[in-house]
């Protein structure tokens, strides 16, 4: 025994080892260097330091004054006991369940859009009604005429300025509707684009074939 504190325990021990000693201080801050500034700690620490024996080996080790090496880990304390590993997972779980219902109860709700309407087609229904109401035939049929004509120039990429053998055979193929009703349409078409008048009867005959090669065109 080296030394001892106020009380008489014992805070210095050598120990006899091999060839060597074994020096045990369980108050190892006694050589830091706040310690040492004093004079009676740089006093102590001299006193201590001159039992080793000088021009052999030194071996240092703090392990006793570091403690063991254990789970620094802040949630140690709850996996340590299953009671309160428990109590974490439930409360986690309940967490995510609150999460997920809050998520769904304050989701914004989607209104319901009434369908749009084809204005497209109440419009040339009300026009329509108004030239037939107005008994301008004519009128009507010219447009309905100039309708078509660009229809196949917009759809079928054709020059509707010379209606002839060759234009007809080419519409045909495109629709895949017979040369003969393709005839017998442009026919109807030149007629009708060529008279002064236009009767209810030849007005609806006019509708009911341009309706015809709309439904059976491809």
């Amino acid at each position: 025994m080296l030394g001892i504190n106020d009380k008489g325990n014992s805070i210095f021990v050598k120990y006899r080892y091999g060839k060597g000693a074994l020096y045990l201080m369980p108050s190892p801050q006694f050589f830091t260097n706040y310690n040492l500034i004093n004079p009676e700690g740089a006093d102590y620490a001299a006193k201590s330091l001159s039992y080793l024996s000088p021009g052999g080996n030194l071996i240092w080790d703090e392990f006793p004054s570091q403690g063991p090496q254990q789970e620094i880990s802040k949630l140690r304390v709850l996996f340590k006991y299953p009671e309160l590993q428990w109590a974490y997972y439930i409360g986690l779980f309940s967490l995510v369940t609150f999460i997920l219902f809050e998520m769904k109860r304050r989701q914004r709700i989607i209104p319901v859009l009434d369908r749009l309407q084809n204005t497209t087609v109440e419009f040339v229904n009300v026009v329509g009604q108004v030239y037939y109401e107005r008994k301008d035939h004519k009128n009507l049929a010219d447009k309905k005429i100039a309708y078509v004509l660009e229809h196949i120039r917009s759809v079928y990429r054709l020059n509707t300025n010379l209606i002839d053998d060759e234009f007809i055979e080419a519409l045909s193929n495109k629709t895949e509707i017979r040369i003969s009703a393709i005839r017998s349409l442009m026919l109807l078409l030149q007629r009708y684009s060529e008279a002064t008048k236009i009767t209810d009867q030849q007005l609806i005959e006019l509708n009911n074939n341009i309706e015809n090669f709309y439904k059976k065109s491809r």
